[in-house]
Formats: structure tokens, C-alpha cells, sequence
């Protein structure tokens, strides 16, 4: 069953696949919302869905994002996050997650965990998660609230499933490594939790990614490489080789192993320019 459904989603690109999914939760949305099973009419959730694609601020600054918050063509932010941080401060008005509910969350999670078994990165998401279900019980054990009700409202009525799958895993603001994607994971988890704050600035999920975007840039190569296709050819019926050009120098690194894999006597370490003619760098 798995291996069917890897099958079935190594078929689609990540990007097709989270239009598909967001497509299919809007359209439940309005389902749901016209039997009153969400605290908004159909009509507004359209209207809202039409607004922010094509008319709003928001949608604007998330598209001009990708070009004026960079450096090196290397993105900074996510784009959707920043544009909903620039216009909450600019309006004074906090994003509504009408995907955060009880309604939503079976089809939420469903979604979720076909994005992440398609990024192949469960471990972050699950550290993620797992970071924001220790702050919230700490601080709620620190402020005397109920931690079986702050749970319930983290896990029911909030947005972190559809934050965890859609816009944690966002690879372009991500760390480049499996550790500092943990860390990554579990210090935007911490700062998810909406009680933490600094003066009169709540945490929202969308300044929790923000601040983890900073810390991703900071670890991450601060060059942005596009690949040029050279060619394609036909290896066998079903697999095909792409050869393809980086735009510029590559600095890499060689580690030679002997001793059957074994420590550090037998590893050396070779660094050198190349200017690769023809190659594949993978991310």
C-alpha cells in the first residue's frame, strides 16, 4: 500500500501536488461552511479566496517577495509568510486560519501526510510538532491553564498540521541539511505558541517562520545556483538522464575514505575550483 502511494506521488512535482491539496481544502471549506460547520458563508470564504489571489496586498507582496527580499537571488523569507507579517502591522489585523479547525482537521492531516511523505522530511515536521506540544504544556504548567485545554486548542483549533505540512517544508527558506532542518523545526515550534511574546508583539505562526527563515539564511550557502538544461537522453523505457550546467563556479569538497569506511587516518580531505562543464547539483 505504501510503495503504491510513493508510486502515485513520485509521479506528481511538490508543487502540483500542494496546489492540488489546497485546491481540494478550499473547495471542502466551502462545503463545510454552506452546512454551517465553519464560522464563515460560503460566499465570504470565496470572496476572500479571490482577494487574496488576485487583488490583495498580501498576494502582491508575496510575489514581490521573491525578488525584492533577496539576496543573490537566494530567498530570505517565505513569501506568504512575510506578506502576511508586513500587512498585519501594517493594518493592525491578525490572518484568520479557517483551515484550523475541528471540521477541517481529518482532511487536513490526510494532506499532510501525503506532503510530507512526498518532501521526505517527517523528522523535521515531527520535531516540529513535538517542540510546540512541550512549550505550550511548560508555559501552561507556568501560567495555571488547563493543559488538556491548551492542547486541545493547539491540536483541534490551530493551524499547526496545515502549517507543518504547507509552509514548514517550503524548500526554498529551508535549511540545506537534515540537522539544521531539526533545529529549524524545533525552534519554529517553540516559537508557534501564541502566549510567547516580547512587550505588546504576540508569537503568530507567521512571525515564528519568519524568525526561523533569518536563522535558515544565516546557516545556509548564500548563493542561489540555477541549473541549465544541456540535454536529456533515454537510458532505458523509463529512465531518463538530464544533464544539466550550473550558472557559475561551485566551490565542493572530496572526503576519501579507507579502511572500509573507518575514521579519520584514512580520510583526506581535497578542496579545489572547478568550473563543471557539465553536471547535476542536487538540493
Amino acid at each position: 500500500m505504501i510503495t503504491r502511494v510513493d508510486d502515485l506521488l513520485d509521479r506528481i512535482t511538490m508543487y502540483r501536488l500542494v496546489l492540488y491539496v489546497l485546491i481540494g481544502l478550499i473547495l471542502l471549506a466551502e462545503v463545510l461552511s454552506f452546512f454551517h460547520l465553519l464560522p464563515f458563508s460560503p460566499f465570504s470564504l470565496l470572496i476572500s479566496t479571490v482577494f487574496l489571489v488576485l487583488v490583495c496586498w498580501a498576494a502582491i507582496l508575496a510575489i514581490s517577495s521573491k525578488y525584492i527580499l533577496s539576496i543573490n537571488n537566494k530567498h530570505i523569507f517565505n513569501p506568504a509568510a512575510i506578506a502576511v507579517v508586513i500587512t498585519s502591522f501594517a493594518t493592525g489585523y491578525s490572518a484568520s486560519w479557517w483551515v484550523g479547525t475541528a471540521s477541517m482537521l481529518p482532511a487536513v492531516l490526510l494532506a499532510g501526510v501525503l506532503l510530507v511523505r512526498k518532501l521526505r522530511q517527517s523528522e523535521m515536521v515531527l520535531l516540529f510538532i513535538a517542540a510546540s506540544l512541550v512549550t505550550v504544556c511548560i508555559i501552561s504548567l507556568l501560567q495555571g491553564l488547563s493543559v488538556t485545554k491548551e492542547l486541545r486548542l493547539l491540536l483541534v483549533e490551530s493551524p499547526i498540521f496545515f502549517f507543518a505540512a504547507i509552509m514548514l517544508t517550503e524548500p526554498l527558506t529551508a535549511p540545506p541539511t537534515q540537522k539544521l532542518k531539526n533545529i529549524y523545526g524545533v525552534m519554529i515550534g517553540i516559537l508557534f505558541i501564541p502566549q510567547i511574546h516580547i512587550g505588546p508583539v504576540y508569537s503568530t505562526p507567521e512571525l515564528a517562520l519568519i524568525t526561523g527563515n533569518i536563522y535558515s539564511y544565516i546557516v545556509s550557502p548564500k548563493l542561489k545556483v540555477a541549473l541549465k538544461l544541456r540535454r536529456k537522453s533515454n537510458i532505458a523505457s523509463d529512465i531518463v538522464d538530464f544533464v544539466l550546467k550550473p550558472s557559475q563556479r561551485l566551490l565542493f569538497y572530496s572526503c576519501l575514505i579507507a579502511n572500509r569506511g573507518k575514521s579519520a587516518p584514512g580520510c583526506t580531505i581535497l578542496r579545489k575550483w572547478q568550473q563543471f562543464q557539465e553536471g547535476f547539483v542536487y538540493y
